[in-house]
């Protein structure tokens, strides 16, 4: 299946996955990781309008021009930009009034919490992999929390997979909106449909069939 082809049915799918907290994001969030995905560039071409890219550039020495590439990009083609963990490259590649948000992984919620503290009310992700953390970043106050591995991921940093009834349980106690991440794609995304989750979130699986 063509990767076009496989974003726009996976943006569908993200619509039909989202109820529950909704809050600011979209439903679908598409992650870079520069082992899995290639070039952040070309992945973002493939990004539907409504979705959200997070750039996750790991301190890469080109990712200012690469994050205005990227913030053209999302402008042009009417998706949203995040970037992981980087404040200053967020704002450098802000420009015309666009604001970039940002994600933070788990280990760093504590900036998070900083930044919420000055007043930084720009768009807040982050990574929880655990009910402890997913609740830690909702008291941070995170517009939504991407929650992994729900399924089986062949991320070589993936646990063991938290399966969908321990998703949709924190779904519905957290007080911010859940993202599922690992192993979420065409084939087992429909399996989150009905839970109370926010949206999906994906890496390969914007890829895959």
């Amino acid at each position: 299946m063509p990767p076009y082809d496989v974003a726009r049915k996976m943006a569908r799918l993200a619509d039909r996955v989202r109820g529950g907290k909704r809050g600011q994001l979209p439903p679908l969030l598409v992650m870079t990781d520069p082992d899995r995905t290639g070039c952040p560039l070309d992945l973002a071409e493939g990004v539907k309008p409504g979705s959200a890219l997070i750039y996750r550039h790991y301190g890469a020495p080109n990712r200012f021009d690469t994050g205005r590439k990227l913030a053209d990009l999302a402008a042009r083609r009417g998706f949203v930009l995040l970037v992981s963990a980087d404040l200053v490259l967020a704002d450098r590649i802000r420009c015309e009034g666009r604001v970039v948000g940002i994600h933070w992984p788990e280990k760093w919620l504590h900036l998070a919490a900083r930044q919420r503290g000055r007043g930084d009310r720009r768009l807040f992700t982050a990574s929880a992999h655990n009910p402890a953390a997913a609740y830690a970043a909702a008291k941070v106050g995170v517009d939504t929390v991407i929650y992994s591995p729900v399924f089986r991921s062949t991320s070589p940093s993936a646990g063991t997979a938290k399966g969908v009834h321990a998703v949709s349980s924190l779904a519905r106690s957290c007080a911010v909106g859940i993202h599922a991440l690992g192993g979420v794609n065409l084939r087992t995304g429909p399996q989150l449909i009905g839970l109370g989750l926010s949206g999906i979130a994906c890496v390969s699986g914007a890829l895959d069939v």
